[in-house]
């Protein structure tokens, strides 16, 4: 019996994918490093995936129970930005909720960070009353520690060093931090902007993937 191209394509998908798994298997670290380019080209696309999954169901609802009954009143136009406004309402309510919540959490957060401070001139205080008293109570402690012989020279020097080290990690972990964030913001506003396509496309987009 004459195989149908349906059968054909699954054939050859399934050769395809066996050859690609056997190539992959052979060179675990090149396909590591190629997936992990990959992922970083298409971060913005599902950042923009997980928001449009999350918005979604919010704006059905916005347009159906609030912009829907509209159509009558307002015709033609109106149907056709009913979706990108819906999208745009949608999007500007949740960056709302997002931001309330933010707002309510940072100055929760700094009163932490208050109480924190406050709390550290007690624990020296308290620190010094400990070692003091260690002190009177074994004064043979401090005879040892005056008979010892440091070089303070050597130690400024390795203090020095470890210093001039630790600012030129804390350069680079300063830029790195600030090229992380730059990427992330931008991630961020593409993956937007991709949500609100898909929004705005999703029926659309479904008989697309559908027909494949």
């Amino acid at each position: 019996m004459p195989w149908n191209r349906k059968q054909i394509r699954v054939l050859f998908a399934l050769v395809a994918f066996g050859v690609l798994l056997f190539v992959g298997l052979q060179n675990l670290g090149t396909v590591w490093g190629f997936v992990q380019i990959l992922i970083g080209l298409l971060m913005p696309f599902i950042i923009g995936l997980c928001i449009a999954f999350i918005l979604s169901v919010p704006m059905r609802a916005v347009e159906t129970h609030l912009f829907r009954p509209l159509d009558k009143k307002c015709g033609r136009i109106w149907r056709k930005i009913r979706r990108p406004l819906a999208a745009t309402v949608t999007l500007l309510l949740a960056l709302g909720v997002l931001a309330a919540a933010v707002f309510l959490i940072i100055p929760e957060l700094g009163r932490s960070l208050r109480t924190l401070a406050d709390s550290i001139p007690g624990f020296i205080a308290r620190a010094q009353a400990w070692l003091t008293e260690l002190a009177q109570k074994y004064p043979q402690w401090q005879d040892w520690i005056n008979d010892l012989q440091l070089d303070w020279n050597a130690i400024a020097q390795k203090l020095l060093a470890f210093a001039q080290s630790g600012a030129v990690d804390l350069f680079n972990s300063t830029v790195s931090l600030a090229t992380s964030i730059f990427s992330g913001v931008f991630n961020l506003f593409l993956g937007v902007i991709f949500a609100m396509y898909v929004l705005m496309q999703k029926e659309t987009l479904a008989r697309q993937i559908t027909n494949v």
